[in-house]
């Protein structure tokens, strides 16, 4: 396994948090989410910060890295998280992305 890496902690990320808060679904035990607070904005920005990074140091052209973009530009701009190939949907209306991000919708679809 490349990039993995085992810790003897665990912490949920801001768009983990973020996700689990909205759209987690209990399957067993006692609903917990009432207990997770919501993540400040510095803390989301420091997790796009981070994932931005990675994008840059490890990311090359492909439609995951761009999507993977759009929806970091998403969560800057809604404090929402949503999927990759929606954030892709949504983030034409950036005028600057358009063109690649459309092209990488196309390559992610099909």
């Amino acid at each position: 396994m490349r990039g993995q890496r085992i810790l003897s902690w665990f912490s949920l990320d801001p768009f983990t948090r973020m996700e689990l808060i909205r759209h987690g679904i209990l399957v067993f035990g006692t609903d917990f989410r009432h207990l997770i607070s919501p993540p400040d904005r510095a803390k989301i920005v420091q997790a796009i910060r981070r994932h931005y990074e990675a994008i840059r140091t490890y990311g090359d052209a492909n439609a995951g890295w761009l999507l993977d973009t759009a929806r970091c530009l998403y969560t800057l701009k809604t404090n929402q998280v949503i999927a990759k190939t929606k954030a892709g949907g949504w983030a034409p209306e950036i005028q600057r992305f358009a063109d690649v991000l459309e092209d990488a919708l196309r390559s992610e679809i099909l």
